[in-house]
């Protein structure tokens, strides 16, 4: 039986790209709600510190819409984090998550 990564594998370069974007955005999404439950907000809590509305979190975090880039910016700031783009290779992230832990 083939996995889900053989198949992936078997893609054309361009549909694996697609895909890998859509697992770094759905990562970054789950991120984002982790760092809210963390702090014990509800939604309506995060649309109100970032000047939003309560669905467009929803949305959010759904995943059923693509943000711009300036909401998910809004998103970061009232959540008290930033956003750094950093080296995609395994080194990179090792790096990343020590200077977040």
């Amino acid at each position: 039986m083939r996995t889900w990564e053989d198949m992936v594998n078997g893609m054309s370069p361009e549909s694996q790209k697609e895909i890998e974007i859509i697992r770094k955005r759905a990562a970054m999404v789950v991120s984002l709600i982790e760092l809210r439950e963390k702090k014990g907000w509800t939604q309506a809590e995060l649309a109100k510190r970032a000047g939003m509305k309560q669905s467009a979190i929803a949305r959010f975090e759904s995943d059923t819409t693509a943000p711009r880039i300036d909401t998910i910016i809004r998103v970061a700031m009232a959540l008290g984090v930033d956003l750094t783009l950093m080296p995609s290779d395994h080194a990179g992230h090792q790096q990343a998550a020590a200077v977040m832990a």
